[in-house]
């Protein structure tokens, strides 16, 4: 009952996924993936604004936290 998993779709092929969990009011993203044959398109970041968005207004938590290495990827997003 902590969080919740989303997926981007084409069809019914999943071209990405994220979980979003929330500890203390504080929601976490998890394994934010995309299918490299979609990589940059901007899959991963309007799924990650979705996500936050719906999550946010369940009133699941307070403020959202992204853990990513500084060089990374995850911290361009």
């Amino acid at each position: 009952d902590r969080g919740r998993w989303y997926g981007a779709f084409l069809g019914d092929h999943l071209v990405g996924d994220l979980g979003l969990f929330t500890f203390d009011g504080c929601a976490r993203y998890q394994m934010v993936e995309t299918h490299p044959d979609y990589r940059r398109q901007g899959i991963a970041r309007h799924l990650m604004y979705f996500a936050a968005h719906d999550f946010m207004a369940g009133g699941d938590a307070d403020e959202l936290l992204i853990v990513g290495e500084e060089a990374s990827r995850a911290a361009q997003i």
